[in-house]
């Protein structure tokens, strides 16, 4: 088989040490004409000698048993995306252990075009998919069919004809019919926000969920079949529901019967059918997306609306941008992980970076406490690190704050990946339109991640702390070496190795061959109860909510006091939920039902804060409005 495929003269073997261990590498070359095959599994490459792609070969990983739900239902996502495009493929699995490799014959085609499929796929097929040899044409390579693999056994057919790999094979995927699979994955890519995502399937009529949801809620949930994307469509459910203020038992009662919730009631098996879950496989299954959901609301609530830039070139330097701050984190651990200020100044950085991707503006507004509440540090010492960021020059000040409005930053010079260009523009290969939307949908999944990851009570000052925090942001579904997570997270790898240990003591990081990974489930929050932080965060963002709300009513005083016209709380926020109906519709001076209720005072005249603020955290303005009204 090797010898039919094989685009170069030479394959890579891995070697045996003096134990008769094999490396993790594959440093040996073989001629591929040898009559003896290699004593050690073998790669290989996709790409011939001049670069242009002979195969192309998306490897779905699966090294744990836990793994191998999530790698099954993309292999379906990636199954069904082929089918549909009339796309020539092979699948076979890459080890008796699980993991698939799924094979495309390709005609010669040009790295950019791989590139461009490289990052649609990754933006669809976001758990499992390993898509570094795609966009290799140098050294990318994989095992062949049926051959060895280092833990044991060989790779398995399981569905297409291995004779259409063959050099000499007709009909290989041509450049035409590549754009339009690339087209495909982009169809399935998902939106910036979840409500301008269309659900994937025929919804089923009349389906109702049995408590509120919003319109793209009850559509998600509506799905037949959880669509063509069943895990993404769960999700979807489960997100919109925490949002709605749904409980977990909520949830589980709607997963029963939601059609759009399939992927909680069954699981796909790799012939392509669904089995039942288990009722304990189900509910784990769901609470730990329930946990990833709850961490997405608080990432919502302080996520810009998008804008849609001028033209392609400046979101091409914006993508440019921010890839060249994550890559300044890794390679400047000096700067960014020696001490606890530096830490602080790459959460912050990743921060901006993140808001400046989802609102697809160079310069975003930034108050230190919504800053706080995406990171989960403290608001003064937010305010205290975009001071220090702006000092050195890694954030640009385009605006002081004032009364009504944020600080608004832009990334500095010090990360700009402009270039001076000597050829005419002409000359240059700018990135497809829907290769660079694939790459910001990317480069956005890394930065929610290790938001979400670290912005726990776990890791707070009082918790595992900062260096903890980075080293549990870094790792992966699987598995990572101490020198890889140490590269991922700018880390040196002496801290790396500490902080590991200290994660595996408290369950949060587990050692499997190869590597290192995070648990499978989630115990951040046990954790943080023995440690005596659990709920620390929640009630630091219930007191910026707080603190905003006292700010807004007192700035209300003024206004009102001043003669001008009164604001209702609606028009301060459009965010703002709607309120519960009033006993007694009337107006007074002040306005209708939504407006402000009177701010309290001193004899005096001078604001009582003391009073304000009480009102706000235990009676509420809404009710104190309706006692107004009523009175």
């Amino acid at each position: 088989m090797t010898q039919a495929i094989a685009v170069r003269p030479q394959v890579q073997c891995m070697i045996r040490d003096a134990h008769g261990e094999l490396s993790s590498s594959y440093p040996a070359r073989r001629w591929v004409r040898d009559p003896r095959p290699p004593s050690a599994p073998w790669t290989v490459h996709l790409a011939d000698a001049e670069g242009r792609f002979w195969f192309a070969v998306f490897d779905l990983d699966a090294k744990k048993p836990e793994d191998h739900p999530a790698a099954a239902e993309e292999l379906g996502v990636l199954v069904r995306v082929l089918e549909g495009e009339n796309v020539p493929h092979v699948v076979l699995r890459s080890s008796p252990g699980g993991g698939y490799h799924v094979w495309v014959p390709t005609a010669a085609l040009p790295l950019g075009l791989m590139e461009q499929l490289s990052a649609a796929a990754k933006a669809v097929l976001s758990e499992t998919l390993d898509r570094g040899m795609l966009h290799n044409a140098t050294s990318g390579a994989v095992r062949p069919p049926l051959s060895p693999h280092p833990a044991g056994g060989t790779s398995q057919l399981m569905a297409g004809d291995l004779a259409m790999l063959h050099r000499d094979a007709p009909g290989r995927v041509d450049a035409e019919r590549m754009l339009r699979l690339i087209a495909a994955f982009r169809q399935l890519r998902p939106a910036d926000s979840p409500e301008q995502e269309q659900p994937m399937g025929r919804l089923v009529p009349g389906y109702r969920p049995r408590k509120p949801l919003s319109p793209h809620g009850e559509r998600s949930m509506a799905v037949a079949g959880g669509g063509a994307n069943p895990s993404h469509n769960g999700y979807l459910c489960l997100l919109a529901a925490a949002r709605a203020g749904w409980s977990f038992d909520d949830v589980r009662h709607a997963a029963q019967t939601a059609p759009g919730m399939e992927h909680y009631r069954t699981k796909r098996l790799p012939s392509g059918r669904r089995r039942r879950l288990q009722s304990a496989e189900a509910e784990a299954r769901m609470h730990k997306q329930w946990e990833r959901a709850l961490d997405h609301v608080v990432t919502d609530s302080v996520r810009p609306d998008w804008t849609a830039p001028k033209d392609l070139s400046e979101l091409a330097a914006l993508v440019d941008d921010v890839d060249a701050v994550m890559t300044a984190l890794r390679v400047s651990p000096g700067r960014w992980a020696v001490t606890e200020h530096g830490l602080h100044d790459a959460t912050v950085l990743r921060a901006i970076a993140w808001l400046t991707l989802t609102s697809g503006s160079r310069t975003v507004a930034a108050a230190k406490r919504s800053v706080a509440t995406l990171t989960g540090i403290p608001a003064p010492t937010a305010g205290r690190t975009l001071l220090r960021l702006v000092k050195a020059g890694h954030l640009a000040k385009r605006r002081a704050h004032d009364d009504d409005h944020a600080a608004v930053y832009a990334l500095g010079n010090t990360f700009s990946t402009a270039q001076k260009h000597v050829e005419p523009l002409h000359n240059m290969n700018a990135r497809p339109p829907g290769q660079l939307f694939d790459t910001r949908t990317v480069l956005l999944d890394q930065l929610t991640d290790e938001l979400e990851a670290g912005r726990h009570d776990v890791f707070t000052r009082n918790g595992l702390g900062s260096t903890a925090r980075r080293a549990y942001e870094a790792l992966q579904r699987d598995a990572r070496t101490p020198q890889q997570v140490a590269d991922r997270a700018g880390l040196p790898v002496g801290r790396v190795r500490a902080s590991l240990r200290i994660l595996r003591r408290y369950s949060l990081a587990t050692r499997v061959p190869g590597g290192w990974r995070r648990r499978v489930h989630d115990h951040r929050r046990r954790i943080a109860a023995a440690l005596g932080v659990d709920g620390l965060l929640k009630r630091r963002n219930a007191l910026y909510a707080a603190e905003r709300e006292m700010w807004a009513w007192w700035k209300e005083h003024l206004s009102t006091r001043g003669g001008r016209q009164p604001r209702t709380r609606h028009q301060r926020d459009p965010r703002s939920p709607k309120t519960m109906p009033v006993r007694f519709v009337l107006t007074d001076a002040r306005g209708g039902p939504d407006a402000f209720p009177e701010y309290p005072t001193h004899p005096d005249g001078l604001g009582d804060h003391t009073t304000a603020y009480r009102v706000v955290t235990t009676i509420g303005l809404q009710a104190l409005r309706d006692l107004e009204l009523s009175a």
